[in-house]
């Protein structure tokens, strides 16, 4: 089992690891709300639909949500 952990991290820092490919950053808010406005880059993945998840999100990279 790999290690989970949770921790905050700046907007600096996001933009840092966003643009060295180093994680991946996703909206949970509702698909209306994403629509009308995200964060450049950011991918919608409702919290509501959390059971699909494990299908939509990649290995290999640490995850962002917001």
């Amino acid at each position: 089992m790999t290690e989970q952990v949770v921790r905050r991290i700046s907007a600096q820092e996001l933009k840092r690891r966003m643009d060295a490919g180093e994680v991946l950053l996703f909206d949970v808010r509702k698909k209306e709300v994403f629509d009308r406005g995200h964060v450049k880059g950011a991918r919608s993945l409702p919290i509501k639909e959390r059971a699909t998840w494990a299908l939509e999100v990649p290995r290999g990279k640490a995850i962002v949500l917001y």
